[in-house]
């Protein structure tokens, strides 16, 4: 055809098989449910070209959470280890809301190299990532005695029960789940680093 039609994906969870048709250009989006009237608009506007500014469920929390949470946060620098471009843009309006510095890495590998060069206080990491997921970044960097107590807390769509054991066991500290729920984000962060 002489033009293509954007088609978002929706899905119960970080699908591997959704990602490959990302990279491969057959999809134009991933969504994950349930579905925020909010970000699916902001998805759609993206999908079609337009400019779109990160949005979160910041909008729908009280200010005086938000401004407890940025005393207890404000000033801390985390990285994020996420591929998902909407996720990252989520994440990121999420905690620059509490005025946390965050840098990006698109893959485990990234984050390594992000770790040589800059300190941080803490890891946000997806688990299902390309080149080095989130459990193998885990392993890579609680091999190393600076990152003994790191705090280290996945973000993923796996909802399901026995994950959460799996990532401690792996080596992380915590876990939320997808589609990241602020104040669960927020008081993950402000245990761990306490």
């Amino acid at each position: 055809p002489s033009f293509q039609v954007p088609v978002i994906l929706l899905t119960n969870y970080d699908d591997a098989n959704a990602n490959d048709l990302l990279d491969q250009q057959l999809i134009s989006a991933v969504m994950i449910k349930p579905v925020k009237q909010k970000l699916l608009t902001q998805l759609v506007k993206s999908v079609l070209g337009g400019y779109v500014t990160p949005v979160s469920d910041t909008d729908n929390i009280d200010e005086r959470v938000v401004q407890k949470f940025s005393r207890l946060l404000g000033g801390t620098r985390w990285l994020l280890a996420e591929d998902n471009d909407i996720n990252q843009q989520v994440a990121v309006a999420l905690l620059m809301e509490v005025g946390v510095d965050v840098v990006i890495a698109e893959n485990g590998k990234e984050a390594l190299d992000i770790f040589e060069q800059s300190e941080f206080d803490g890891l946000l990491t997806d688990i299902q990532m390309p080149e080095m997921d989130g459990y193998e970044l885990t392993a890579e960097l609680r091999q190393q005695s600076k990152f003994q107590d790191f705090p280290i807390i996945a973000m993923t769509a796996h909802a399901i029960a026995g994950y959460r054991d799996k990532c401690i066991e792996a080596g992380m500290n915590d876990y939320v789940t997808k589609p990241i729920k602020p104040k669960d984000v927020f008081t993950s962060l402000v245990r761990w680093i306490s």
